[in-house]
């Protein structure tokens, strides 16, 4: 078993197209996108130590980005 939570979820692009994206979830995200990590497999999120692999998250940094740029007293608790 992982540490982390980390699963498969269907997004849709569009009405008729679905894909599948891996999510890792965590209580600090300001949402479920800032935790999509770009892989295929589970294992493949995972250090050798179990430790998440953070280059992966490529969303990570956009929202709170965003959430800085307009009320930066929110980002207080978040990731």
């Amino acid at each position: 078993m992982y540490p982390i939570d980390v699963y498969p979820e269907k997004y849709y692009i569009s009405s008729a197209d679905e894909i599948e994206v891996m999510i890792v979830h965590g209580s600090r995200f300001l949402s479920e996108y800032q935790g999509r990590v770009y892989i295929d497999k589970r294992e493949d999120a995972f250090n050798s130590d179990f430790s998440i692999k953070t280059e992966l998250m490529l969303e990570t940094i956009s929202e709170a980005f965003g959430l800085y740029q307009n009320s930066r007293s929110q980002l207080s608790g978040h990731d």
